[in-house]
């Protein structure tokens, strides 16, 4: 039996050098190509290198990302539509996204302006190869000095929801983001002296909002002191204190789902043939799914939601309805199907 198992790890051994060599005649594999990303804006896009923190947090997953911008102050979506070198610079370059940002109070105002103009620029993007992302900004800070004017932020998220609708295109919802933490913390230091641009935490959390769509991974767990080399030395872009920094973290990852999930059409408003059915679910779902993964592979969003308890209700075909709960390690830990008629519960085992 000994002689038998030395002959194994020969055989292995043997494989091994086989495989080292084979591997050492092979070209070295290059480097993945950067993801390519074109800003363009005004102030809210300038203040504090907002593009800079985005690519400095790609370089802290060692993720690559070049990014630039064309951001002038105050400038609408129309401004930079009618500008022939705005085109140029959108067709001059591969970009896989360019990020559109209008004046910060025009959508609240007058978000059909928005609309058309948010269409021509798409259009442009797309002709170029890339993907249109669409900046939802912030409101003004609330005029008692604490927290935002949450009908501008209501007004914002209408206009900016309707623009990427209609184009097909990706949503940085970054005000939403800001509006969850001066919820919990009206004081947080988010807006720069004038109450309407960004403090550096608050490009921050704008940062980590494009770091979960653009990477399509949670930024928990990213640095809160991001750096970059400008001009031959090394300059400071963001120092947030670590529990802080994890707080925007969390809230721009839910605030990027909560974006993605929204895309999708609600189960209970479609035809009752493209509903998910039982084999969808068992199929489809995987153990690790996260909530915005598991809404894309059924192709609805819940019918209702405990946060509270991480439980998760959707439609089935046939009346039929299906209970997700998720564990504290953040992956799904039952899955039930519950028939119409009230029978026997189905319990869905997922790899």
């Amino acid at each position: 039996m000994m002689r038998f198992w030395m002959m194994i790890a020969a055989v292995v051994m043997a494989a091994g050098f086989r495989a080292e060599a084979a591997a050492s005649s092979q070209p070295p594999m290059s480097a993945p190509a950067p993801l390519r990303v074109l800003f363009i804006g005004n102030s809210f896009t300038y203040y504090n290198g907002l593009p800079s923190m985005v690519a400095a947090m790609f370089a802290a997953r060692k993720q690559a990302l070049q990014a630039e911008m064309h951001a002038v102050g105050a400038a609408t979506l129309g401004l930079h539509a009618a500008n022939p070198k705005v085109a140029q610079l959108i067709a001059g370059s591969r970009w896989d996204y360019v990020v559109l940002q209008d004046q910060s109070a025009l959508p609240a105002s007058r978000p059909d302006e928005t609309l058309n103009q948010g269409t021509k620029l798409c259009a442009c993007v797309r002709k170029a190869g890339a993907t249109p992302v669409f900046f939802l900004t912030w409101a003004y800070r609330n005029e008692k000095g604490a927290g935002m004017d949450g009908d501008m932020q209501d007004r914002l998220n209408a206009a900016y929801c309707a623009a990427a609708k209609a184009n097909h295109a990706l949503l940085a919802p970054v005000g939403p983001a800001w509006q969850s933490v001066l919820a919990k913390e009206p004081k947080a230091a988010l807006y720069a002296g004038d109450g309407i641009h960004p403090s550096s935490e608050g490009t921050y959390l704008a940062a980590c909002v494009f770091y979960a769509v653009l990477a399509k991974q949670s930024p928990v767990g990213l640095p809160g002191r991001l750096t970059d080399t400008q001009g031959g030395r090394r300059v400071i872009l963001a120092d947030v204190p670590a529990a802080r920094a994890k707080l925007f973290q969390q809230t721009a990852w839910g605030a990027a789902q909560g974006a993605i999930i929204e895309k999708l059409t609600a189960a209970h408003d479609r035809k009752e043939a493209v509903l998910p059915s039982v084999d969808d679910v068992k199929a489809k779902l995987k153990k690790t799914m996260r909530l915005a993964e598991l809404c894309m592979a059924l192709g609805a969003k819940p019918n209702q939601a405990n946060e509270q308890q991480k439980l998760y209700l959707f439609k089935l075909r046939n009346g039929a309805m299906l209970w997700v709960n998720y564990g504290g390690d953040g992956a799904i830990a039952k899955c039930t199907v519950v028939p119409e008629n009230g029978g026997p519960w189905i319990a869905i085992e997922l790899k």
